[in-house]
């Protein structure tokens, strides 16, 4: 029985907690924002009279994913605030819109779109921030703090949002914000390492090889989402993918063998907008042969066959189905692809 609830609990939905002042009366607004941010600190706001803010989190395993977005204001968090509450989280936040400007320490120059920063909250900080939007993950220091080369040298550090390694992770939350609305608890605490490891890697500038794993991660979310920004152009092969990303065949290979080959998965993409195509209402007056044709299949026969083998139904079966309004999840073929790589990476 024991064993039953402990599936069922993997399976369900990211916790997700949502605080958003918008229809809140002002004053009871104003008292919610800062009785949620006095947990850490003390908060002033520029222009408390036009206050809104919002912030929303997904907890993965013992990270938290949030973004946030509210007015101008200040923060400060004290050595006596430190003693009291004893939280020692690091918080690496990229700010999507606006920046920080920190108040005090070796640090002068301030953040602007894009750019990555880290706060640790085992130390004072004294910041100032304009109107902001922000993407964010908090860490328990006894997770991240061994993979750092400098653990205690990273409270209020600028990366500059123009490196490599700081897009990529960049790319990787916004990958994670997207998807965590689907994710299981299972599949968040299995994201929750690789995503530690990449944090690490653009925090030391270099790849360790105990962060390894999450890299790769990065670079195959970012090579999926390539292909699926580009799966109809007859141009999309293997050879042109390795050489955009600069990387060998060989790399690609590896990184997709775990999802059945970069060839399977350019096929699979390109055979999902030909699902959808196919269930397009708008799109009826055209021939099966046709969409196949559209789709990067010569031969209507192999796409018969290739269509049935991922789906378990013929294209025609399958579009009388959409024609009669069954439902059929768009975002199933994406998922369990990340799933599968994801389940393949050595601990």
């Amino acid at each position: 029985m024991q064993g039953a609830d402990d599936n069922a609990a993997d399976q369900s939905p990211l916790p997700h907690f949502i605080l958003d002042t918008q229809g809140t009366p002002h004053k009871q607004a104003l008292a919610i924002w800062h009785e949620q941010v006095g947990l850490l600190g003390q908060t002033r706001l520029k222009n408390p009279e036009r206050f809104h803010a919002r912030v929303e989190y997904y907890q993965l395993g013992a990270l938290v994913l949030g973004t946030a977005k509210t007015q101008a204001q200040s923060f400060d968090r004290s050595r006596y605030q430190i003693g009291r509450d004893g939280v020692s989280h690091y918080v690496l936040q990229f700010y999507v819109d606006g920046g920080c400007r920190p108040r005090f320490g070796a640090q002068t120059a301030s953040s602007a779109s894009g750019d990555f920063m880290t706060f640790d909250c085992a130390q004072p900080q004294m910041t100032e921030t304009p109107d902001y939007a922000s993407i964010h993950l908090f860490v328990p220091r006894p997770l991240l703090a061994p993979l750092l080369s400098a653990p205690d040298e990273q409270n209020m550090r600028i990366f500059s949002g123009g490196g490599a390694l700081v897009g990529m992770f960049r790319d990787h939350l916004m990958a994670l914000w997207r998807r965590a609305p689907l994710l299981t608890v299972r599949e968040g605490e299995a994201l929750a390492k690789p995503t530690l490891e990449l944090a690490a890697t653009v925090i030391n500038g270099s790849v360790r090889e105990d962060a390894a794993s999450g890299v790769q991660l990065a670079l195959f979310d970012m090579i999926c989402r390539h292909v699926i920004d580009h799966a109809l152009n007859p141009e999309l092969t293997p050879e042109s993918i390795a050489a955009h990303f600069a990387i060998s065949p060989r790399k690609l290979s590896y990184l997709f063998e775990n999802a059945g080959g970069i060839a399977s998965y350019i096929g699979e993409q390109r055979m999902h907008r030909a699902r959808m195509a196919l269930a397009d209402s708008a799109q009826r007056h055209k021939s099966i042969s046709d969409i196949a044709e559209a789709h990067g299949f010569v031969h209507p026969q192999s796409f018969t066959r290739a269509f049935q083998r991922l789906h378990g139904l013929t294209p025609r079966e399958f579009r009388a189905l959409a024609r009669d309004q069954r439902s059929w999840d768009p975002q199933l073929i994406t998922r369990q692809m990340w799933w599968k790589w994801m389940t393949g990476i050595p601990s």
